[in-house]
């Protein structure tokens, strides 16, 4: 397994087996074998096998807990052995570009780069039961409003707002990032890719933010 998912070509053979596994024996065996290649996999820009695992261990929920745990010694070991924690943004930002390695989340302008296999990885975890992966749940919380705001103005970005807004995380934790967005809803609204975040919002928002997304709205009426 490790010479097919290590391989230029190969790998792509381990993406199909691991999407179209059914079996859960199976896919526990794949998931086991491959999790301690996590590391080696992203150094040598094979992340699509890591993506291709982690849906699969999320697609027949198996595993998730330890899969969570080898993206956290991923991203330890690109932070010099750090600990990875949800008390603040970094493990959300690291996510989205962790097959770039260290602290690469933000260009030289201050602009916030989502890869399409580190927006994908992570909104597969976001998919994970949220006790499994309590630190990725509180650290979407922690993310800024002009964050939350670059993040929606990106394809795959706003499918992890998404992502996060559908999950059975607590809705005390989607309530601060939700609030980070009043005054902002009227200029997202007036953005046709973010309808759908849009609507995930209202869903989750508690009565005094669905009160606040109505008045950003009928602000900008016109615009929209």
């Amino acid at each position: 397994l490790e010479a097919y998912a290590t391989h230029h070509f190969a790998n792509f053979v381990v993406q199909a087996l691991v999407t179209c596994v059914t079996n859960k024996n199976v896919a526990k065996a794949v998931a086991e074998e491959t999790f301690p290649l996590f590391g080696q996999l992203m150094r040598s820009n094979k992340g699509g096998v890591v993506a291709a695992t982690l849906n699969m261990c999320s697609r027949l929920n198996v595993r998730t807990s330890r899969a969570f745990k080898a993206i956290e010694a991923v991203l330890s070991e690109r932070a010099g052995g750090g600990q990875v924690d949800g008390e603040t943004a970094d493990l959300v930002l690291s996510l989205l570009t962790i097959e770039r390695g260290g602290n690469a989340y933000r260009s030289h302008n201050g602009v916030i780069a989502v890869s399409k296999v580190g927006g994908t990885i992570l909104c597969t975890l976001l998919k994970f039961p949220p006790d499994k992966c309590k630190h990725l749940m509180k650290a979407m919380r922690h993310l800024t409003a002009d964050e939350i705001v670059q993040l929606t103005e990106d394809y795959l970005g706003i499918r992890v707002l998404e992502a996060f807004l559908d999950s059975a995380a607590d809705g005390k934790l989607k309530q601060p990032l939700i609030g980070k967005l009043k005054g902002k809803f009227g200029a997202i609204a007036k953005v046709t890719h973010c309808s759908f975040f849009l609507e995930k919002c209202f869903k989750a928002a508690d009565q005094a933010l669905k009160e606040a997304i109505v008045e950003d709205l009928i602000a900008e009426k016109n615009a929209i």
